[in-house]
């Protein structure tokens, strides 16, 4: 229940509303002191004249002494709005006339004197008692309008903030539908299911949390964007990919088959190679050829062109089962240091150099190998990543024969993602 209140359809609504009390509760304080501030001052000035109005009134009364003069002088001033009192009294303070008109309360009046001078000479006072509570009954009255005002306002803003925000809570919950789960790829993820599955049960009910852990696939390889300035070679993994079949599906497909099968081929490639940050540098003799480059010898260009690899060999073998295509891959990485070429034949030389070792080992790779040469099977970004065989006493080629459960379960998942997106 509490999960379902703060769900992320729901958290900018009730912060905006939290936003909104606060802001209105402080806003009412200032404007409620203000208004009564205002109410006690209209009061001072309107009690400060009726004062004075009445003294000035009775000044003849008081000289000859008339009582009913000084009674009719002073129920006139009691009459007036928010006067709950009004009277005479002598310089002794003794009652001459008097007229109350409300009954209140000590604490809700507020007396007002003012002097009855003759010639100079102060002959009594004149006493004007006004009701506290309505003058500030106006300022309550305009108070309770500005908060159904501002309620009314503040229940708007938040329809209307509901509105919008449940929208993008709705797209975003239609693009979690639409990605893969992350027990669908777990099933096919050989080792790496059961780390599939942990990482599934640990999927938050918030959707943006749900669409971060969809996508991370996507956001855990890293990418090099520049290279610091002043380094003169940059350091590569080259990946052949040899298949000896593509001669005898040619012959076996029709035109329009292969070349459908070449598109979809090169769309995967494209693809992948977008993912992990690769090249294709040439296809020629059956071999696609790709190259991976980092700025520094520690980077991770190693791991991403065997993710590439892997990745390939995964979907070809998929479309063994769902095309009935035959296509047995040989594969081949080689790494080492390449210099900088500003010149496009030295380029080429270069490259070719890179081939020429990526031929040798394909001529001790059977299909479904991935043979590695020793500068990429010890290199350090493979560390828990590769499960690598010798093939040679020496050392100098290894096989890897898959992938560590993780990085496996990753590749899975990339995969499925891919799929998802295209």
């Amino acid at each position: 229940m509490l999960k379902q209140l703060f769900s992320l359809q729901n958290r900018l609504p009730l912060l905006v509303l939290g936003a909104l009390i606060v802001g209105n509760v402080l806003l009412g304080t200032v404007l409620y002191h203000q208004l009564l501030g205002m109410a006690n001052a209209n009061q001072a000035t309107v009690g400060r004249s009726f004062a004075h109005q009445l003294a000035y009134s009775v000044k003849t009364p008081m000289l000859h002494r008339d009582p009913l003069s000084l009674q009719v002088a002073v129920s006139e001033i009691a009459r007036q709005p928010g006067v709950a009192r009004a009277a005479i009294v002598d310089k002794d303070n003794r009652l001459l006339a008097e007229e109350q008109v409300a009954s209140v309360g000590e604490n809700g009046l507020e007396q007002y004197r003012a002097a009855i001078t003759i010639e100079d000479a102060v002959n009594g006072f004149a006493l004007v008692e006004l009701d506290r509570f309505f003058y500030r009954r106006q300022g309550v009255a305009l108070f309770r309008m500005a908060l159904v005002l501002s309620v009314l306002t503040s229940l708007a803003a938040v329809a209307v903030c509901w509105r919008l925000h449940h929208n993008y809570v709705e797209r975003i919950r239609a693009l979690i539908t639409r990605l893969p789960s992350a027990e669908a790829p777990a099933a096919n993820a050989g080792e790496g299911s059961s780390v599939q599955a942990a990482e599934s049960s640990t999927l938050a009910d918030d959707e943006l949390e749900q669409l971060e852990q969809k996508i991370a696939p996507l956001l855990t390889v890293k990418h090099q964007d520049s290279q610091p300035v002043g380094v003169e070679q940059q350091h590569c993994t080259h990946v052949g990919l040899k298949c000896d079949t593509f001669v005898q599906l040619r012959g076996q497909l029709s035109g329009d088959h292969f070349t459908e099968l070449l598109a979809e081929l090169d769309a995967l490639v494209q693809s992948l190679l977008k993912l992990y940050d690769g090249e294709l540098i040439s296809f020629s003799d059956n071999t696609l050829v790709l190259q991976f480059t980092g700025a520094a010898e520690d980077d991770d260009y190693p791991v991403r062109a065997l993710y590439t690899t892997f990745a390939l060999l995964k979907r070809l073998q998929k479309w063994r089962t769902s095309k009935g295509l035959e296509l047995e891959i040989a594969a081949a990485l080689c790494t080492g240091p390449m210099e900088k070429a500003h010149c496009g034949l030295m380029r080429k030389l270069m490259v070719e150099e890179y081939q020429k070792r990526l031929q040798q080992l394909h001529g001790r790779a059977a299909s479904g190998d991935v043979l590695l040469d020793k500068a990429t099977a010890g290199h350090v970004a493979l560390d828990h990543i590769a499960l690598l065989e010798p093939v040679s006493s020496d050392m100098d080629v290894l096989r890897c024969e898959g992938l560590e459960a993780t990085a496996d379960t990753l590749v899975v998942r990339q995969l499925a993602l891919l799929d998802a997106v295209s």
